[in-house]
């Protein structure tokens, strides 16, 4: 039996414990998922942008003045019109006010009287979206 009997066993393995503690908080936390919702002065445009999740960094913007209609732009692809049957919309969601723009992640959009654009700084895909006409590009 070790001279320090059962106090040094203790001891010992009070050290370790803490010692495992440490390393564990050492460890790299990942990064939390961000999302945010906006939408247009009008109320007819709701966007949420999500930095995680599926294809990675990613915008959707329903068009809520056409039925179950969605645009999605992530960082690699063109723009694409989806059929959607659920919405993003947010009724507290923060407003882009016209003439304004927000930088969301590798995105932009921009707000206009007459129309929404987003598009991603790395590849130039978007869309752009109004009443009279909706495009991706």
């Amino acid at each position: 039996m070790p001279p320090w009997g059962t106090v040094g066993r203790v001891k010992t393995s009070r050290l370790l414990t803490a010692a495992l503690i440490c390393t564990a908080l050492a460890a790299p936390v990942p990064a939390l998922a961000k999302s945010r919702h906006f939408q247009t002065p009008s109320h007819k445009i709701a966007c949420l942008y999500d930095s995680k999740g599926g294809p990675g960094p990613h915008i959707r913007c329903d068009a809520l003045f056409l039925n179950d209609v969605a645009f999605f732009l992530d960082c690699s692809h063109k723009g694409k019109r989806r059929h959607a049957t659920d919405t993003v919309a947010e009724p507290n969601a923060k407003v882009l006010a016209y003439g304004t723009s927000k930088r969301l992640g590798p995105f932009s959009c921009a707000s206009r009287r007459t129309f929404l654009k987003c598009k991603s700084r790395e590849s130039g895909h978007g869309f752009k979206l109004s009443r009279q006409s909706q495009k991706v590009f």
